[in-house]
């Protein structure tokens, strides 16, 4: 699908807590981002003969009826889950996923952090965070196209990252001169 992450450095991999396999997919927690990520292994071998008989799966029926994510609470119970950009409906039932209408973005030096403003504890996708990003001066985002842009004071560049997961860091202008202390973004 669209929704790829590629874990690359500790810094992608800060703090995970939890992980499982669950058919053709590894899912793991962590809990700097406070996200539960999903990738499809080149290679992996899970031997059946070790894995308990007789388990129920909630998630096996239309995905546990889930719009997006259904995860194993239990033998009889299931949470549901939403992708990066997205949320669960408030309400009783919480199964279907609705777009972040607004997003907060705020950096560090070294770190880009997105949260929902309606919901401020939520991260909205992952930490942009790695060996390449050094000196991060000023932020801006482009919501069409889902794409976050920032200036890197000690590379003199401008790089992106597209939010779907989807190639990976880009250098958009290099200068080997340029300072940029702000951006501006124009819909």
């Amino acid at each position: 699908g669209d929704h790829r992450e590629i874990v690359r450095d500790n810094a992608h991999l800060a703090h995970p807590f939890a992980i499982t396999v669950f058919g053709n997919h590894v899912y793991w927690s962590d809990w700097r981002v406070t996200a539960i990520i999903r990738d499809t292994p080149s290679a992996t071998v899970v031997f059946r003969s070790r894995q308990p008989r007789g388990t129920k799966n909630p998630c096996e029926v239309n995905n546990g009826g889930c719009s997006h994510i259904c995860l194993i609470n239990s033998p009889t119970s299931r949470l549901c889950a939403c992708p990066h950009m997205m949320r669960l409906r408030s309400g009783p039932n919480k199964q279907n996923c609705l777009p972040v209408n607004q997003t907060l973005l705020a950096a560090t030096s070294t770190a880009i952090h997105a949260v929902d403003i309606d919901f401020p504890n939520a991260a909205v996708f992952p930490v942009i965070a790695g060996k390449d990003i050094q000196n991060v001066k000023a932020i801006a985002a482009d919501h069409s196209k889902a794409t976050v842009f920032w200036s890197d004071d000690t590379k003199k560049a401008i790089s992106k990252v597209y939010l779907n997961g989807t190639g990976g860091e880009e250098t958009v202008i290099w200068k080997g001169t340029c300072f940029i202390e702000n951006f501006i973004s124009a819909y």
